[in-house]
């Protein structure tokens, strides 16, 4: 303030603060393929994953990269920027060949990150979740292997007559 005889000159000003909060998560979802159309698991068949990439932060998102450290998957997608609340379905995919001991386990399951920077530097992460953009649940896909069909009635000797079966 300027103090001028009885009067005082002051001046004010607004001063805005912007306090930079990048963030991102990553929604990772899995089909089975059935290839052979036999409704049962076979090694060999495939599981198609997607991918949703949101920028949760306040700030824009660039070099954003999806890795996924399950064995043999193959991540397909460039690196892409995301605006502030902007998301991505399309991008990214990932193709898995199941294994027989993947059918012996009865399930697949793992999760994937994803990874952007702000324009000042600030390298963001999240690791995926399978249902919202919140949480961190791993994608589980359960695979049945074999169908076993219990036949109700059975005759083994022949009598026509039907016997039990344990």
């Amino acid at each position: 303030c300027e103090k001028v005889a009885a009067t005082r000159n002051c001046s004010s000003a607004v001063l805005s603060v912007f306090v930079e909060v990048p963030g991102i998560a990553i929604v990772k979802t899995a089909v089975f393929n059935d290839d052979n159309n036999n409704k049962i698991a076979n090694a060999g068949e495939t599981i198609t994953y997607k991918f949703v990439v949101t920028n949760t932060g306040n700030v824009p998102l660039t070099g954003i990269t999806i890795t996924d450290p399950l064995p043999g998957v193959i991540v397909s997608g460039q690196a892409i920027d995301l605006a502030v609340g902007e998301s991505n379905d399309t991008n990214f995919s990932a193709l898995y060949k199941i294994t027989q001991t993947d059918i012996n386990n009865g399930t697949v399951t793992n999760q994937a990150s994803v990874k952007g920077s702000s324009a000042k530097g600030v390298v963001v992460e999240d690791i995926s979740d399978n249902s919202g953009i919140d949480g961190d649940k791993p994608t589980v896909i359960t695979l049945n292997g074999c169908e076993i069909n219990v036949i109700n009635a059975l005759s083994p000797n022949g009598d026509q007559k039907n016997a039990r079966f344990y």
